[in-house]
């Protein structure tokens, strides 16, 4: 699986089952939402489940993390048929609270770093101490690219193992 540099990803996937039986399987794996909180749950040889919206043609799907879930992605599927194979087409994209978050964050390390160097241009001075600044920037990029991109790969595990399928293109 790529690695992405934003937080989205579509992948699309190529199985021999019909859409009712994938749309089946999609239900198998979608679980209520769940009231308890469980501190120490983990199974790595369960498959993951999920909650969501399922439709005619498509879903909505979250993964349930009962860990850290900063980068858990929405899921959003659709579907499309052929005579003997069916398309799947999923859109990873982080959830839109994770988006405001970081981009707040980065904005204000961003607007003190921009400050900082104007301040230490006029005064004909640079200290080192300004990258700190960068730093948060970077920081607050990774926090929200590296757990996306680990979060990733579990879903599209899981759909491979379900839809009997291969992936055929992904960006």
């Amino acid at each position: 699986m790529k690695i992405s540099f934003i937080p989205y990803k579509q992948i699309t996937i190529k199985s021999p089952l019909s859409k009712d039986e994938i749309l089946n399987a999609v239900k198998e794996l979608t679980v209520p939402i769940k009231q308890e909180f469980t501190l120490f749950y983990y199974d790595n040889d369960v498959l993951s489940q999920y909650n969501g919206d399922i439709d005619k043609n498509s879903f909505k799907l979250t993964r349930v993390v009962y860990k850290a879930g900063s980068g858990n992605p929405a899921i959003l599927g659709s579907l499309s048929s052929n005579e003997n194979k069916t398309y799947i087409y999923i859109k990873y994209r982080a959830k839109y609270f994770n988006l405001i978050f970081i981009s707040i964050w980065m904005l204000f390390a961003l607007y003190g770093f921009i400050n900082a160097i104007i301040y230490e241009i006029s005064q004909n001075y640079f200290d080192f101490r300004v990258l700190y600044l960068l730093i948060f920037v970077v920081v607050a990029y990774l926090m929200i690219l590296i757990p996306f991109n680990v979060t990733c790969k579990k879903p599209t595990i899981d759909f491979l193992k379900v839809f009997k399928g291969e992936v055929i293109e992904e960006e």
